[in-house]
């Protein structure tokens, strides 16, 4: 009796008969093996059929047979119907690597190692480099258009400069303002220092050059801005020795000057900016000044007020706390503040904008 076998494989892809040239169902087993599939996924069937049945007892013919072997479309679609789960190679087939190694790179498929092609790798990685810098400066660019820093100017005499701090460039009225208007808006705030020290309200209006024109210049380039005025104290002291009636005629002056000032600021741009001037503070209480000083004061606030203007109350910060606040009581020639006068400003200035 004739024997027929079949040599079925457990894998991937459809049914397909190898050809093995009449090997032995043993050889073809074997072959299979060598080819790589595991010897789990292997079935070798041997059928009684034709006319000359083997003997019982007698020794398995050896003659060439044609084995059909049949790989299944999903190996684990047949285990489990009959509730089998399919075995995961291990030891020598994967070597034992490492999941993320470089030889986790290597799956099985279909009994052979396959290995991503190196070329391909490099040119995705390459390519997420491409993607990468041309993205990233996309992204921070948008990031920081919506985030642009605010502007804030100081305008003014000696004391928006910062004359009389120990550092003007860190205990000045104008840098310890930035900070408060950092503090309350959560944004980045860029200071256009623009003071000259020994600035009177007239020279602050006059000729191309001017305090003013440098002023409308900024705004236009930053609408909205933030601006501080400290101006009027060198009108006063250039009276000092004049009598009553040039005194009067100064006043009249800075008043006039004032309004053309805070009307030129605030048509400078649109939004128009928000602007807050500083009163002024007398460092020699019983002096001339308090009498001439608390007349600009008024002069002031009437001016603000009809162009719509804060006024930040430095002649009550400083009130009583005079010889601390600027350095007239050790040192009659010095009418600046001191460090806790520039943060007395800094506060009024403060006080100012949060009552807005």
């Amino acid at each position: 009796m004739k024997r027929s076998a079949a040599v079925r494989l457990g894998g991937c892809g459809g049914p397909t008969t190898l050809d093995t040239e009449g090997p032995t169902p043993a050889r073809a087993s074997r072959l299979l093996t060598d080819a790589g599939a595991a010897e789990t996924n292997i079935t070798t069937v041997v059928e009684p059929g034709g006319p000359n049945p083997s003997p019982p007892g007698s020794v398995p013919q050896t003659e060439p047979v044609g084995p059909e072997v049949t790989m299944a479309r999903r190996a684990d679609a047949e285990n489990s119907r009959k509730g089998e789960k399919m075995p995961t190679p291990s030891g020598p087939d994967d070597g034992g690597a490492r999941k993320g190694s470089r030889e986790h790179w290597e799956r099985r498929v279909c009994g052979r190692h396959v290995r991503p092609p190196r070329y391909a790798r490099t040119m995705i990685f390459r390519l997420l480099r491409v993607v990468a810098a041309v993205l990233l400066p996309l992204a921070l660019a948008a990031d920081c258009a919506g985030e642009l820093p605010l502007t804030y100017v100081s305008l003014g005499d000696s004391l928006a400069v910062g004359v009389g701090a120990s550092d003007p460039q860190e205990h000045g009225y104008a840098p310890l303002y930035r900070e408060f208007l950092e503090r309350e808006t959560g944004r980045e705030v860029r200071l256009v220092q623009l003071g000259l020290s020994g600035e009177t309200s007239e020279r602050f209006v006059k000729g191309p050059g001017s305090q003013l024109a440098r002023a409308e210049a900024a705004l236009r380039k930053s609408p909205g801005a933030t601006v501080t005025l400290s101006i009027g104290g060198n009108d006063l002291l250039r009276t000092k020795d004049g009598a009553a009636a040039e005194r009067e005629a100064a006043l009249v002056r800075y008043a006039e000057n004032l309004d053309l000032i805070l009307k030129t600021l605030r048509e400078a741009s649109e939004p128009p900016p928000s602007i807050t001037v500083l009163a002024l503070y007398n460092p020699a209480p019983g002096s001339f000044t308090y009498e001439w000083a608390t007349r600009m004061n008024a002069t002031i606030r009437d001016v603000a007020a009809r162009n719509g203007v804060r006024v930040a109350a430095a002649d009550r910060a400083f009130q009583g706390h005079e010889a601390e606040y600027a350095h007239h009581a050790r040192y009659p020639w010095d009418i600046h503040p001191t460090d806790r006068g520039h943060e007395a400003l800094a506060r009024a200035l403060a006080e100012a904008t949060s009552r807005a």
